[in-house]
């Protein structure tokens, strides 16, 4: 047994994406309960984006701050027929973003200590020089703080939307039901989207359900989206991955032992 076992635990990880937090539920005896409350896609301006890929060849480092922002890069890589340039330098915000450019046969040449734009942006300020330039392809909800302070660092960077994030409207009938029949143990979030697409697709007669349910982050700035929507975090994670989250939660349950 584990301090989970039985535990039922709410994933709102985009679908596609749920899968292996399930599976590291299931190996500590806990039960996922898959609610994705997001999606993704790619925006309508594709011939935009395409023209900002043929310019590539003028950046000397693409900076990553996301799974899916590597994902979507590579796969319009391929459909815009354009070459990653040999003498790129590449920047990832944390381990997944790095393990998802080892699926394209890249490594990254920067990783920081903390796994947050602030700490990527002081680790690229000590390598950059005023001649750098810097591609970011993110999706439309990323946070400006990084593009921002590169920016006022003096280096060139063109901050490219590559994919949306857009709420999973379908599920709302299941969302509303776990919560009204008390059916969830801990509810996970692992990014503000999923704190913000949470409120919003949860019924106003349903709030009163979660007053007392333990809320799980991934990290402060999830956090931090959860004090707005005024949701109590219970558990913080640390790192701020999803192992981050297990152990965390193992670590709250033991102690409420």
């Amino acid at each position: 047994m584990t301090y989970l076992t039985g535990k039922r635990v709410l994933v709102t990880r985009a679908k596609g994406q749920n899968k292996a937090f399930s599976k590291k539920l299931i190996e500590v005896q806990a039960i996922p309960v898959e609610v994705p409350l997001l999606t993704f896609q790619l925006p309508n301006n594709i011939n935009a984006i395409q023209q900002e890929f043929s310019k590539l060849q003028s950046y000397t480092w693409t900076v990553f701050t996301s799974v899916n922002g590597v994902r979507y890069f590579f796969e319009l890589l391929d459909r815009f027929q354009v070459a990653f340039p040999d003498t790129m330098k590449i920047a990832a915000v944390g381990i997944k973003t790095e393990q998802a450019l080892q699926e394209y046969g890249r490594k990254a040449d920067l990783i920081p200590d903390e796994f947050v734009g602030e700490s990527l942006a002081e680790h690229l300020m000590r390598v950059l020089t005023k001649q750098d330039a810097v591609f970011m392809p993110r999706g439309q909800l990323a946070r400006k703080k990084l593009y921002d302070e590169l920016v006022q660092f003096g280096v060139r960077v063109s901050d490219v939307t590559i994919y949306e994030t857009v709420r999973n409207d379908a599920i709302k009938d299941t969302l509303n039901t776990m919560i009204q029949l008390e059916q969830i143990d801990v509810i996970t979030f692992t990014s503000p989207s999923t704190v913000r697409f949470f409120m919003e697709l949860l019924e106003e007669q349903n709030r009163t359900y979660i007053k007392d349910a333990v809320v799980c982050s991934i990290g402060p700035i999830t956090t931090a989206a959860c004090i707005r929507q005024q949701l109590l975090v219970a558990i913080e994670a640390t790192p701020y991955t999803i192992d981050g989250m297990i152990d965390a939660m193992q670590q709250f349950f033991k102690r409420s032992e």
